[in-house]
């Protein structure tokens, strides 16, 4: 709720508490306890707080690495999120390094199409369009444009934003 209201202190302290009971309860191996640390590191990254939200990031993925398959969708999502802060942070190589792998693990579980697919895409060409590689965002968004018509149709809101976005970069 404390999140929800904007209230990122209170949110933060809270999720302490939770990540406290978890760890005690089910030890920092668990999957709920490691959901609790990413959740902590994204609050940190909404309040500014870039290296601790990258530590928290980093620590979730280790741990989910350490007790998952590779190729798990938790897995996956904490190499997005780490990648997506370090684009936050600037750290735009080792950003596109993950999310470049984020995209090959999704495309091994989902195939081509798939709107994950589509959505690790957009990513690296956010990616992309930050460090001013606007040809490889473009690519990028089209790859991801071509997705979302294959999982959708043409008439999907989703397509219709995307094809949006693909406009912009044509500006």
């Amino acid at each position: 709720i404390y999140l929800n209201q904007g209230d990122l202190n209170a949110s933060a302290s809270e999720y302490a508490k939770a990540f406290e009971l978890y760890k005690g309860l089910y030890g920092e191996e668990h999957p709920s306890t490691i959901e609790i640390v990413g959740r902590i590191a994204r609050i940190n990254e909404k309040k500014g707080q870039l290296g601790k939200a990258e530590k928290g990031y980093r620590k979730a993925l280790a741990l989910n690495r350490k007790t998952l398959n590779d190729s798990h969708p938790d897995v996956v999502k904490s190499i997005n999120n780490l990648g997506l802060m370090l684009i936050s942070k600037g750290a735009y190589s080792e950003a596109d390094s993950l999310l470049n792998e984020a995209l090959e693990k999704l495309v091994s579980i989902h195939g081509e199409s798939h709107s994950r697919i589509a959505i690790a895409l957009n990513n690296l060409a956010t990616n992309h369009f930050k460090q001013g590689h606007y040809q490889l965002a473009l690519v990028a968004l089209e790859r991801s444009l071509e997705v979302l018509i294959n999982v959708y149709g043409d008439h999907h809101i989703e397509v219709a934003k995307r094809i949006g976005e693909v406009g912009k970069m044509h500006r």
